[in-house]
């Protein structure tokens, strides 16, 4: 059975996951304010949302294994 460690949130990793929350919310509201979306702005949005999701799981990852 794996043993599970508790400890506290730090600050630190709160503003990084704040930063994140506004990465996301901005890139949202840039395709919110597009009247049409064409298959290349499409492309570019899916894109910067992994690029922006998969920075913060290995930030998350890297936090709560090594630190």
């Amino acid at each position: 059975m794996v043993e599970v460690r508790h400890r506290r949130v730090e600050l630190i990793e709160l503003f990084y996951d704040l930063i994140y929350v506004y990465a996301i919310a901005r890139l949202t509201e840039s395709v919110v304010d597009a009247r049409s979306l064409e298959a290349g702005e499409l492309a570019r949005y899916v894109l910067a949302a992994f690029i922006i999701l998969q920075s913060w799981l290995y930030l998350t990852n890297y936090v709560n294994r090594y630190a």
